[in-house]
């Protein structure tokens, strides 16, 4: 099979993103919308618990996976043998950790109902893990293409059910049943495209080596999805309300929306460098393509929702969530800063040092534990969105300077100066001249032209990246 270039593999990869956006953003404008603001930010409480348990499966062990393949295809059977056995049996503990202890999870975040909601997702928990390391196979031997299938199959079947079991009368209960049972197709499709006689017949891959490497990535990833949710979850724990947990819910959906389109990025670039880590000049074009590449695309649509948080807030979840707008205006800044915090985590655990990204999220999760603890009792919402950017631009700080002190390379200063500058114009713009309704997304697309026209003006915008978009959609293309 031929291996496919990073930017291609990014960009199908970014192409599954989208339709996650477009899924995950159907299921909560719509359940916002229908649902209303309270039971909204029941069924957002039990997603976040969810994906936290969850993320002891979907990372670390899909990593190790894809490390290993792409660094030997030859033994890619033989590794993908040994992954599944591990998540079968670790999606077994969890499924029943989560049972046993969804009483003391329902009494911690003052929320009875979710002793009742949280034994529903053990479901999901069982086929999750298998499901994550059979699209690690296609991303280890660089098939991007099949994997952006199944993971665009599985974010399409997601809001099929879940709307189907709501609009049928079940309420948040079908919602949580509709998320808990959409991954199972997707998974049954993945094996049977490996072709699941092959897996059992081939050797076993030492399953030492994957946990080895897998644990520190399992805790990093843990921490780093509750540092996503660590100010959710103390909204809902400290101001108890259900509806203020519904109105933060609502800003963290749209405020998540550049970590989201990090993650195409992020998802190309650790086999790659896992694959190059012995070549010095080829990992540093990586980190260097990569953090420019997140940046100009991710900083202006940061800089739009900043200043307009309120008129895009109430744009997609109706008047009703307009207190929403303030917190989203930090949070979107925390959420930019943790996105391209986690870029530069991947590629440090890519070139062999996952301790090192670990201890750096578990750090970023204390600060975060700390600044929720002092600010969310004393500025509500506002403060669980300045706790998250405070430690996440902390976060990044650190990472950047380990990254460049190991390959003495992040991004030109040039390339950084100009990007940020025409994104804090289209800010000040923005925010000095008001816009509501479906103005604002026209605003959108005249500041999002104007960013792009003022940056080729500029000479950061340059031939060679409007021919690597132009041949995207044709052969492969390497960075270089």
């Amino acid at each position: 099979m031929q291996r496919q270039s990073v930017i291609r593999g990014t960009t199908q990869l970014l192409i599954a993103q989208i339709i996650f956006l477009l899924s995950g953003y159907v299921i909560h404008i719509g359940l916002g919308r229908t649902l209303g603001p309270a039971s909204y930010g029941v069924y957002s409480v039990v997603i976040s618990i969810a994906t936290a348990i969850n993320l002891f499966l979907t990372a670390g062990l899909p990593q190790a996976t894809s490390k290993y393949i792409s660094e030997n295809p030859i033994q890619s059977k033989s590794v993908l043998h040994s992954s599944l056995k591990i998540s079968f049996l670790f999606s077994l503990l969890l499924s029943a950790a989560v049972i046993i202890g969804a009483n003391g999870i329902a009494a911690m975040l003052q929320e009875p109902s979710l002793r009742f909601y949280i034994p529903i997702i053990a479901i999901m928990i069982l086929v999750t893990g298998p499901r994550t390391v059979i699209f690690a196979y296609f991303n280890g031997i660089q098939d991007y293409k099949t994997q952006s299938i199944l993971s665009g199959l599985y974010y399409i079947i997601k809001p099929t059910l879940i709307f189907l079991l709501v609009f049928l009368g079940f309420s948040v209960t079908g919602a949580i049943i509709g998320f808990a049972l959409s991954p199972i197709i997707p998974l049954i499709i993945g094996i049977f495209l490996v072709g699941g006689h092959t897996i059992l017949k081939s050797e076993r891959f030492p399953i030492r080596k994957l946990l080895c490497f897998a644990a520190p990535i399992i805790v990093l990833s843990a921490t780093i999805n509750l540092i996503l949710n660590m100010d959710l979850f103390f909204v809902k724990g400290v101001l108890v309300d259900n509806v203020l947990t519904g109105y933060y819910s609502a800003s963290a959906q749209i405020a998540k929306i550049p970590y989201f389109l990090m993650a195409a990025v992020t998802g190309a670039i650790f086999p790659a460098v896992s694959a190059s880590m012995h070549e010095h000049e080829r990992v540093q074009n990586y980190i260097s393509e990569s953090l420019r590449y997140a940046l100009l695309f991710i900083l202006p649509g940061t800089a739009m929702v900043a200043a307009t948080s309120t008129a895009v807030v109430t744009l997609i979840y109706s008047d009703v969530y307009q207190p929403a707008g303030k917190p989203l205006a930090f949070l979107i800044i925390g959420i930019c800063l943790f996105g391209l915090f986690a870029l530069l985590t991947t590629i440090i655990s890519a070139v062999g040092s996952p301790r090192v990204a670990m201890a750096m999220g578990v750090g970023v999760l204390a600060v975060d534990y700390a600044l929720c603890w002092l600010m969310v009792p004393a500025f509500g919402m506002v403060g669980a969105a300045g706790a998250t950017t405070l430690s996440c631009f902390l976060g990044l700080g650190i990472a950047a300077a380990y990254v460049y002190w190991r390959y003495r390379v992040l991004m030109p200063a040039i390339s950084i100066v100009k990007i940020l500058a025409i994104s804090l114009l289209i800010f000040v713009a923005l925010y000095s001249f008001p816009i509501h309704g479906l103005g604002l997304l026209a605003a959108y697309v005249v500041a999002g032209v104007g960013y792009f026209l003022a940056l080729y003006l500029l000479g950061e915008i340059q031939k060679r990246d409007i021919n690597r978009m132009k041949r995207l959609v044709g052969g492969g293309l390497h960075l270089k």
